[in-house]
């Protein structure tokens, strides 16, 4: 995972911009699993038109390479985006020239990306949701090239969250989650993906979670009102519950899984904060046990 040190993207700035240090830190090794890397906000923003914004890190592994990653982060201003990615095989950020897109018409300065789903990924694209709910932009990190394509339908466009992941067959899907009932809908790529993109999205399961809740949380489930995506991975959707006000905060709230397959929740954490930064990820095998990394393996005594 990769943290900001300094401040939480994303960020609005004059053109001056601001010295970031992002922390990488691998959570099964959190004392010595550590990278640092300095990231200029001034040399992404250059050449910027009104109010730009600086929106928060993707990290990128690479699946054979367990010490090889790339952070990739993208700025917007009225009308275009650009990225500056990191590479750990050069030490080095490399950014990439500014790209016009399909922004809303209502959209003031580099505000018109929504600031709420960090770490959007499926398939190998990274994907960030527009404003008004409609449109997003997908980046293909193999060539770079942003494409704007159309959302499915939100039943509440102005009150509802949704994350981009995969099926447990790999396909790509999206998931909603409206603010102020318990119900959770799902789309999948219907036209497959191509030219960096979804082509398009099919309806294919819709339902209300509140009996789940009521079945995983008893009868503490009245406390809530809602429930929010945190992030789809793998087959499964990761939900936060939202308290409903006329409780206190003795009811904390609660990190849930829901299978895509099944639609059956299954309860993970509770959590006494409020929107709390949540990053769900499937931990593999430590490599001591699968291979031998060098100076990594040594010091875990393989």
């Amino acid at each position: 995972m990769v943290r900001s040190l300094v401040a939480q993207g994303p960020h609005r700035h004059d053109a001056a911009g601001l010295p970031e240090t992002m922390c990488l830190l691998n959570p099964t090794a959190p004392r010595t699993g550590r990278f640092f890397l300095d990231f200029s906000q001034k040399d992404i923003l250059d050449g910027h038109f009104g109010f730009p914004v600086v929106h928060k890190a993707h990290l990128l592994c690479s699946e054979e390479d367990p010490f090889s990653f790339r952070v990739v982060r993208i700025a917007s201003d009225e009308s275009r985006v650009r990225a500056a990615v990191f590479s750990s095989d050069i030490n080095e950020w490399s950014l990439y020239p500014w790209v016009d897109v399909q922004v809303p018409s209502s959209s003031v300065g580099g505000t018109w990306l929504l600031s709420n789903n960090s770490s959007m990924q499926a398939n190998g694209f990274l994907y960030w949701i527009q404003e008004n709910h409609k449109h997003m932009i997908t980046l293909d990190p193999t060539t770079m090239s942003f494409l704007v394509t159309e959302l499915p339908p939100c039943p509440h466009p102005w009150d509802c969250t949704c994350s981009v992941g995969e099926t447990s067959s790999g396909e790509a899907c999206i998931v909603y989650a409206a603010a102020d009932d318990f119900g959770v809908g799902m789309f999948v790529s219907g036209g497959g993906i191509s030219n960096g993109g979804v082509d398009k999205w099919v309806p294919h399961k819709r339902d209300n979670m509140q009996t789940e809740l009521r079945r995983v949380l008893g009868t503490s489930e009245v406390c809530y009102d809602g429930m929010q995506v945190v992030a789809v991975r793998n087959g499964f959707a990761y939900l936060a519950t939202s308290r409903s006000p006329s409780f206190s905060s003795d009811f904390h709230n609660w990190i849930l899984s829901l299978s895509l397959d099944t639609m059956k929740l299954d309860k993970l954490i509770g959590t006494a904060c409020e929107g709390c930064f949540v990053h769900p990820y499937v931990m593999s095998w430590p490599s001591t046990l699968v291979g031998n990394y060098g100076s990594f393996a040594l010091e875990y005594g393989t």
